[in-house]
């Protein structure tokens, strides 16, 4: 275990549905409201509470990858709640507001960041294809887009993933799982 000291940084529960057991803390009281907080709550069997080191970004962006290839990207941004350090400002962007706002209408920056969060998917679905003699049917990667434009894994979702705005991917997931099984 690599122990890394910080200042800052969230605890969060696995199997959470869009940020609502991700904690922020800056102190280390903070970490321990947080880690009580998370492993007692109502309903709570989770055997681990994760901490990661807090790093800045711009916001997110989830590759959705069916069969081995990426075939969609959601952005999405989110803020933090002063109250009681969850995320709850959660919010989908389109691409075109993503272009404003996170890279000020640099449109080459976008897809070069595209292009990463692209190579990043991949490595990942090389990586879970070392345990499988198939390619997974379906991975969500979702990509921290960093202040310094460079990509960091967020978070590894399977089949139970949140799809957002992308109506046709729960139907384009059943068909692919449906193909695999024939």
């Amino acid at each position: 275990i690599e122990v890394v000291k910080c200042s800052k940084g969230v605890a969060k529960l696995g199997y959470s549905w869009e940020a609502e057991d991700v904690i922020a803390w800056s102190s280390p009281l903070e970490l321990a409201d947080a880690l009580m907080r998370l492993a007692t709550q109502p309903g709570c069997r989770a055997v681990f509470v994760y901490v990661q080191v807090f790093g800045y970004a711009k916001g997110e962006i989830r590759a959705y990858c069916l069969q081995g290839v990426v075939v969609k990207m959601i952005y999405t941004g989110f803020g933090l709640s002063s109250e009681d350090h969850r995320f709850t400002d959660f919010r989908e962007l389109r691409r075109d507001a993503v272009l404003t706002e996170w890279f000020a209408n640099d449109e080459t920056m976008l897809v070069q960041i595209e292009n990463k969060v692209r190579r990043l998917a991949a490595k990942w679905l090389k990586w879970f294809h070392y345990f499988a003699a198939e390619p997974l049917i379906f991975l969500r990667v979702d990509c921290f887009v960093t202040t310094d434009n460079d990509v960091l894994t967020g978070e590894l979702t399977e089949l139970g993933a949140s799809f957002l705005s992308w109506t046709q991917g729960p139907a384009l997931t059943r068909a692919a799982l449906v193909e695999s099984c024939i």
